[in-house]
């Protein structure tokens, strides 16, 4: 049974909005998590799974700094809208309702 959440940002057309319009990741935000991990296990680093990924903007700015990179969403849509322009060779995505 789907809740409300999961269907948020269900719909092609809201998909590729959301894509379109939400701001991307500060690359400071970027910066504290690699100076964090850095402390605590000098890379390079092999995975980060990216929780509630949407439409992929925060995963492939991840994929810079790391080997693969998953992107997981509960919304089959966000991820097709991700897929799309998606040309990175170390990122996936994958539909979890897990999350």
């Amino acid at each position: 049974m789907a809740t409300a959440y999961t269907e948020l940002f269900t719909g092609t057309a809201i998909a590729a909005a959301y894509r379109k319009f939400r701001p991307t990741c500060p690359k400071e935000v970027i910066q504290r998590i690699t100076e964090f991990l850095n402390c605590k296990n000098p890379g390079p680093w092999d995975l980060a799974i990216d929780v509630g990924c949407g439409a992929g903007q925060s995963t492939r700015i991840l994929s810079e700094h790391f080997e693969t990179v998953i992107g997981c969403d509960v919304s089959r849509d966000q991820l097709q809208e991700a897929k799309k322009t998606e040309t990175l060779r170390n990122v996936r995505y994958d539909f979890s309702m897990e999350l």
